[in-house]
């Protein structure tokens, strides 16, 4: 008992000593592995203060070295932009790290987005980073990623303040899996790094990464000093951030003004760019300046001008009169950071007013109104002409076009109306007057018959001709269906601007017989994915074509909508206000607040611009339609019992943006009571359960179902494109996938339009293009078939053909039938087969109109009979030396002299559709003779003697018997002697087999190669980017980071924790083997 009783305490102590662990609690060890204070800079060789990493400096001469002669402290200078300068971080830096601090002093000079402090990583897909400034320039970011900008985590918050010194400290938590951005030793942002590690980043063979230059060569180098960069091998707690921030106070009092070189900046940055504004250049001035008020590093600039009276120092200017000269202004720019000044002159040729008379005569002669000869919608009657002469109107039919220049076009079958308008122009005490024709075109027949769909449509930048427009139709109205025209190549290219074509959309006028199409003047392809520069470098304008068939296009025109502060100006729409007879042209746009501040360290943000035009030649000034804070693209509107209902891309809340959600990549629904309204969300991230990310959403209604709409979503990114979603209630945006859906191939941002039936069959019988002739549709007249009657044998075959008239009715399909399938059937190839002795007829019925046509069968069972009349089909005994006819053909047959007795023959017409007979023209008649014999019985060796008949067209043409040699597949010349008086050829051959009576073709007389279409090629995706600019990377597959023999040194390494437990279990054995030895000496007490 008492044995149990030691035994069982020792078991208790060892499992008591094995369950009194703590809980593992992880101290923070954080070590600074990386410190870079730059006071010791020896050539391209940048020390680190841990006697760690040394870094490389790339191009120092590129970039420069500053210190205070006081205090000694230095800090590097980088240009940034293009100025390749930056320092690279050696190997190994990660190695090991499941999270990283990165903390350095930045005191960023502002400008473009995109501009990266550092960079630790492998490659533009593996990384993490930090930016002052995102793309677009209104956020920064801290960020994560694994398969480059596609599947980037990130923490962000407002942009970092330019021109002065910031803390920023980026901490990488892996246990926690964070991301967090601290500013002068403030939490600013958080994030998730969802589950991305930096085992995932490191680079196993190769440098850890850059200060001042991304991994994404397109994007610009970081511009701006850094001081006291340093890298911590675990995750910072705030605390310690704080005394980070609290130390580098006395860093920035040493750094101090570094005598003046803020000033010197900022004296080398401000240009006469800056300044022009409209101007063409400094010799040409002939509308106001820009005047900046900050430069660079946020040094204040006032102006003083040497002819105020000319050009005011806030950039007014006035022209002198056309009596003066051209005046030559002087203005000085005052750069101060408070305590110093410098000042830069510039020198600008102001030109003086044009003379009245000159004036109002060239305005007259400039006087445009467009359409004037095919009025189809109002005009667009300009009430100032160039140089400020004013304009009034007159019009000799003002029920038809009035003088403001509303139109009222005559109905439907009265006429076309011509109409005279005058303007009165004038300036000063000079008048003149220009008239001006107008033929108003009656109004189209009103035809509501919606047949089908059109599809305009990109590809992507990742394609040579992927930026150029493409068309499809569907299938009907089924939106399953989608066949692209032109074999899916495109049909509007472009010459102008920067000759890539992107988002094209297309709108029906009011009347329905004029159409608009507008599209984003942009090409991606072959700028490396540059998607920085055209959020600041973008095109202001807008590619435009017009067309009253869909086929036959305008030129294309290139119309500048945006204001010059604006970069971009993508993913037009339009709207038509019925209240005032205008289109509403709506588009995505940065607007920054200068022409400076775009090109120069402004930030800005999408929102959706706006402009009204007539005749999309012109547009009134840009106004914004939709401004949330934050950035949003590609709204679409459509109207709906009463409502207008949007769909954008983005979030509705600034905060929901700001926390980095992935609602922000996708689409958003909200409702109003009228274009220019109010309007209240409905729903967020539409698409979200199937989509990774959504943009270029297109909205259109059902042609068959009065309540359903359609919803197109562009996957950018991954090369998927359009992705079709439906609803039968679009109030609350119950949108689901659509099912089993065809569309053409990589379909990206685009429209859709309703066809009426004339427009659809248009679209399939032509290639819209520029200035290209059209076919038009027409409807089927009538069916016939080759054959009025056929007569066959049991199990024989013959071919109908069916002829569709005119040649060029649309649809041309047709169906077969048969009477009597029990006596002969036919398939919907026009092939008919007996089957039973008896009639039947056979039917073919065009799908357009219905129109028959029909062929009367005779099938009569197969005999045997000793008649020289053979019959197709039918096997017959045959005789040597006998001549035979075959009934219906002037061909017969002359058997061998040697043919042995009770031999039977088959003779059928030859399948030619099923025998190539490339370069040869059938001439004349053509058999299939099959010959059996009787068994143990020797084939003829005799010849027999083959006659066909002849066509009667061969003129001098020169025919010959040819044979077909199944095993090559073609057909030989055998020769023949052609008899004239019954129109027949014959020719002694050895053997039974195919036969046919063929002329060689005649060989195309070559073109002339000026007719010939020349067709080239555009050299060449988000979008690898989106549309909208977010994101600058290339789309590459995940790699393996983890080597196996790192793995293995993993799996072999003991944790503390481990040798802790190790240790205690040791210590539980030593107790049990204590209770053993102390049971076995009382056991062997009690025994003695």
């Amino acid at each position: 008992m008492k044995k149990k009783i030691v035994l069982a305490i020792a078991l208790v102590a060892c499992i008591f000593i094995g369950n009194q662990q703590e809980k593992p609690t992880k101290a923070n060890s954080a070590e600074k592995i990386v410190d870079y204070s730059f006071n010791d800079m020896e050539d391209s060789l940048v020390p680190d203060q841990t006697g760690n990493f040394d870094g490389a400096f790339i191009n120092p001469d590129l970039a420069s070295i500053h210190d205070n002669s006081d205090t000694g402290e230095a800090v590097v200078s980088f240009e940034g932009g293009t100025t390749e300068s930056y320092i690279e971080i050696p190997e190994g830096v990660l190695d090991g790290l499941d999270s990283v601090t990165v903390s350095t002093l930045v005191n960023w000079q502002g400008g473009g987005g995109a501009q990266w402090v550092y960079g630790l990583g492998q490659s533009d897909t593996h990384y993490m980073y930090y930016t002052p400034s995102y793309v677009g320039g209104a956020m920064d970011r801290l960020g994560i990623a694994t398969n480059s900008w596609q599947n980037e985590s990130f923490a962000q918050s407002p942009k970092l303040a330019n021109t002065e010194w910031k803390l920023v400290t980026t901490v990488v938590n892996g246990p926690d899996e964070t991301l967090e951005t601290y500013i002068d030793g403030e939490l600013v942002a958080s994030g998730s790094t969802n589950g991305y590690t930096l085992e995932d980043i490191r680079n196993e063979n190769g440098i850890s990464g850059y200060i001042a230059k991304s991994f994404y060569d397109p994007d610009p180098y970081f511009g701006g000093m850094i001081a006291d960069f340093e890298i911590y091998n675990d995750a910072l707690p705030e605390g310690q951030i704080n005394t980070l921030y609290s130390e580098t106070q006395r860093t920035i009092e040493d750094i101090g003004g570094l005598d003046g070189l803020f000033i010197d900046i900022a004296y080398e940055q401000l240009g006469a760019t800056d300044i022009l504004k409209y101007n063409e250049d400094v010799d040409h001035i002939e509308t106001d300046l820009n005047l900046p008020t900050e430069g660079a590093y946020g040094m204040a600039i006032s102006w003083e001008t040497s002819h105020p009276e000319i050009i005011s120092p806030d950039g007014k200017v006035e022209r002198p009169s056309n009596e003066a000269d051209n005046q030559t202004v002087t203005l000085t720019a005052i750069i101060s950071d408070g305590k110093e000044t410098k000042t830069k002159e510039f020198t600008f040729i102001v030109i003086k007013r044009m003379a009245d008379d000159l004036a109002i005569n060239e305005a007259t002669e400039n006087l445009t109104v467009h359409h004037m000869d095919d009025v189809r919608g109002n005009l667009y009657l300009p009430t100032t002409a160039e140089h400020n002469v004013e304009v009034s109107w007159e019009s000799s039919n003002p029920d038809v076009i009035s003088p403001v220049g509303d139109v009222s076009r005559p109905a439907y079958g009265e006429g076309n109306i011509t109409v005279t308008l005058t303007a009165n122009l004038s300036i000063g005490s000079e008048t003149a007057t220009k008239q001006l024709e107008a033929i108003v075109q009656e109004h189209p027949e009103k035809i509501e018959d919606n047949a089908a769909y059109l599809m305009t449509y990109f590809h992507g930048e990742n394609y040579p001709d992927g930026e150029q427009i493409r068309f499809a139709y569907s299938d009907g109205n089924d939106v399953t269906e989608w066949h692209a025209i032109n074999n899916g190549d495109p049909v509007l290219t472009s010459s102008l601007g920067e000759q890539g074509l992107r988002d094209p959309s297309i709108i029906r006028s009011p009347e329905g017989d004029k159409f608009y199409l507008l599209a984003t003047d942009l090409k991606v392809y072959g700028t490396g994915g540059d998607w920085a520069r055209t959020v600041r470098e973008g095109s202001n304008s807008l590619m435009i074509w017009e067309s009253t068939d869909l086929v036959n296009w305008s030129e294309q025109r290139m119309v500048e909508v945006s204001q010059p502060e604006a970069a971009m100006t993508w993913a037009p729409e339009v709207y038509y206000d019925h209240d005032t007879g205008e289109y509403i042209v709506y588009w995505s746009s940065f607007v920054y607040d200068s022409v400076a501040d775009r090109y120069g360290g402004g930030s800005s943000y999408n929102r959706i611009m706006y402009a009204k035009t007539r005749d999309f030649y012109n547009f009134t000034e840009p106004q914004t339609l939709l401004d949330l804070g934050h950035d949003i693209l590609d709204t679409v509107a459509i109207d709906y019992n009463d409502k207008v209902y949007r769909f954008t891309k983005g979030t509705y809340f600034t905060e929901k943006e700001l926390s980095g959600q992935e609602i922000r990549e996708h689409i958003f629904q909200d409702v109003g009571d009228s274009f220019f309204g109010d309007f209240e969300l409905v729903k967020e991230g539409i698409g979200m359960d199937e989509l990774d990310h959504g943009e270029g959403a297109e909205i259109f209604k059902s042609n068959t179902e009065e309540d359903k709409f359609y919803l197109l979503i562009d996957e950018f990114g991954n090369g998927r494109g359009y992705t079709l979603f439906e609803t039968t209630d679009i109030a609350s945006a119950d949108w689901k996938l659509s099912e089993d859906i065809n569309l053409p191939d990589r379909p990206r941002h685009g429209d859709v339009l309703s066809l009426t039936e004339e427009e659809y069959q248009r679209l399939q019988i032509n290639i819209p293009g520029v200035h290209v002739d059209v076919t038009e549709p027409t409807t089927v007249e009538s069916v016939s078939l080759n054959k009025e009657s056929i007569t066959l044998v049991v199990n024989a075959s013959a071919s109908l053909d069916a002829t569709v008239l005119p040649e060029h009715a649309v649809n041309k399909e047709v169906t077969w039938s048969s009477s009597n399938e029990a006596v002969a059937t036919v398939d919907q190839n026009g092939q008919v087969v007996a089957v039973a002795e008896g009639e039947a007829t056979i039917t073919v019925t065009t799908k357009s109109g219905n129109h028959t046509a029909t062929t009367q069968v005779i099938v009569s069972n197969p005999v045997v009979t000793p008649s020289t009349e053979l019959i197709l089909g039918q096997e017959s005994d045959v005789l040597a030396g006998e001549t035979y006819t075959i009934q219906g053909m002037n061909a017969s047959i002359t058997m061998p002299a040697d043919l042995p007795e009770n031999s039977r023959i088959v003779v059928r017409q030859a399948d030619l559709s099923a025998m190539s007979h490339e370069g040869l023209d059938v001439a004349g008649e053509n058999l299939t003779v099959e010959l059996s014999y009787p068994e143990d019985t020797p084939e003829h060796v005799e010849p027999f003697q083959l006659v066909l008949g002849l066509d009667d067209d061969l003129s001098d043409k020169e025919p010959h018997i040819y044979y077909y040699d199944e095993a090559e597949q073609q057909w030989l010349s055998k020769g023949g002697e052609r008899t004239e008086a019954n129109q027949t050829i014959s020719l002694a051959l050895p053997h039974f087999s195919t036969y046919g009576v063929f002329v060689e073709s005649e060989p195309e007389q070559p073109s002339d190669p000026d007719d010939q279409d020349n067709e080239g090629t555009t050299g060449q995706d988000g979008e690898g980017t989106n549309n909208d600019g977010i994101g600058d990377g290339s789309n590459h597959q995940n790699n393996e980071d983890q080597s196996p023999s790192e793995k293995e040194s993993e799996e072999n390494h003991l944790p503390d924790t481990a040798t802790s437990l190790f240790n205690k279990i040791w210590l539980g054995v030593l107790f049990i083997l204590l209770g053993f030895v102390m049971a076995y000496r009382l056991n062997k007490r009690h025994t003695n």
